[in-house]
């Protein structure tokens, strides 16, 4: 009963982040009487139901935000104060312990430890308390450490826990390690690429300031099964670069603290980047494994995410016009035949490379970056080698796909025809730039 189990805390911030002042009221709703508050349109409204004293040690703070929206109407607030219980989980030293929920549409809620909860021993481990709520959800323990890979174990909690992660866990003794690039010898549920929310072309243009959200999915993902309620997030990392594969700051990246694999992309001054999105090896206890070991790969290198962004260089109209044959697959729309820089693989056979041909609009040059792929893939610039105007064949050959590279149209030129002539597995990437 509100008043007596707990109490009801309401706060109101404005679009702009300015908190207000907010008083509660009551109301009959359908002939019910409920508490009841005013808000703006556009304010995020918190309602925070607060255990008494009484209830403090056995329940945990019932909460839930709305950022309401023009037009969006009346807010209802169902609201349950969760039964709650303690978990201490005890790592090697200098390990960072997380601990949450993962539930409905892919959600995970990292919870934040209790207040001075934090202790070492003896130098060796690092220990931290949480007071987890009684859901239907899934819990998880995360536990990262820069010398072992990271370790996830999900369950489901309803009492007191006392966890224990080792060194072993951690493989902080053995040769595997962040970097480790396992195939499908190991684990035949494991493949180690990427997929990137940023378009069909691989390439976007930015206006100084703007900022993107970044969202960088494991592919395939790191899951106990078929349900998918216990899925795995590698570390993710993010290098910004130029042509020539230097550091550039024409945009910087800054990962979310909790989810790497979610992270802000912010538009620093005019000029243009490549940028190659990476992921670490991990361990996942549930994880689904064709055999006992259940680690899951580094990034396979050749799959690494590529793609060009350009501040204040607007190329996004420039018309590539790469097409792919679709074969058996009914087309019904021109735009379906248009090659997807993320979905569609060039093959080819043997060490000889390949070719592409397509027409650009009129007055484009075409010029390709080629990748090398050895433990990691790296770009040593733009180059108009390989690429040849007037060619009037279009070929896709069989065999093995090929690496990303991105290309680069520009005003000038007609035909684009570009050769491969590094090794297997190379993809090509659209990115459009005026005046190249």
């Amino acid at each position: 009963m509100a008043g007596t189990d707990y109490t009801i805390d309401y706060q109101l911030t404005t679009a702009d982040g300015v908190k207000r002042t907010a008083t509660l009221g009551s109301g009959t709703v359908y002939g019910n009487l409920r508490t009841t508050g005013i808000f703006v349109e556009t304010d995020t409204v918190t309602v925070n139901l607060i255990p008494s004293e009484e209830h403090a040690a056995n329940y945990n703070v019932g909460t839930k935000t709305v950022v309401t929206k023009v037009g969006g109407g009346a807010q209802s607030f169902d609201i349950s104060v969760p039964k709650a219980f303690t978990v201490k989980v005890t790592a090697p030293a200098g390990s960072t312990i997380s601990v949450g929920t993962f539930g409905n549409y892919y959600t995970y809620e990292f919870l934040r430890p209790q207040e001075n909860s934090i202790s070492t021993q003896d130098g060796d481990t690092v220990t931290v308390t949480y007071r987890v709520p009684e859901t239907s959800l899934n819990h998880f323990v995360r536990v990262q450490n820069p010398d072992g890979v990271t370790y996830w174990d999900f369950n489901k909690w309803t009492t007191d826990q006392d966890i224990v992660v080792t060194r072993d866990d951690l493989h902080m003794d053995d040769d595997f390690n962040k970097d480790t690039v396992s195939r499908f010898d190991k684990n035949t549920y494991d493949l180690g690429n990427v997929y990137l929310n940023i378009n069909a072309k691989g390439y976007m243009n930015m206006n100084a300031g703007d900022t993107y959200e970044l969202d960088v999915f494991r592919n395939w993902q790191a899951i106990e099964g078929f349900v998918n309620a216990k899925i795995a997030l590698p570390d993710a990392h993010y290098e910004v670069v130029d042509f020539d594969g230097k550091p550039s700051d024409v945009v910087s990246i800054a990962p979310n603290a909790d989810n790497s694999c979610l992270a802000y992309m912010t538009a620093n001054h005019q000029g243009t980047a490549l940028v190659k999105v990476t992921y670490d090896a991990m361990t996942h206890k549930q994880g689904q494994s064709s055999t006992a070991d259940k680690t899951f790969s580094a990034i396979w290198p050749e799959f690494t995410g590529v793609f060009v962004v350009s501040v204040g260089a607007d190329g996004t109209a420039i018309q590539t016009n790469m097409l792919m044959d679709r074969m058996d697959v009914g087309v019904t729309k021109d735009e379906q035949k248009q090659l997807d820089a993320e979905h569609d693989i060039l093959f080819y056979l043997g060490t000889d490379g390949a070719s592409y041909t397509f027409t650009p609009e009129s007055g484009c040059t075409v010029t390709v970056a080629r990748s090398t792929v050895g433990k990691t893939m790296t770009f040593n610039g733009f180059t108009s080698q390989g690429c040849h105007r007037g060619r009037r064949d279009r070929r896709r050959d069989g065999g093995e796909p090929h690496h990303r590279s991105p290309y680069r149209p520009g005003r000038e030129g007609r035909r684009g025809h570009l050769s491969g002539h590094h090794r297997p597995w190379r993809q090509l990437q659209a990115a459009g730039r005026r005046g190249q």
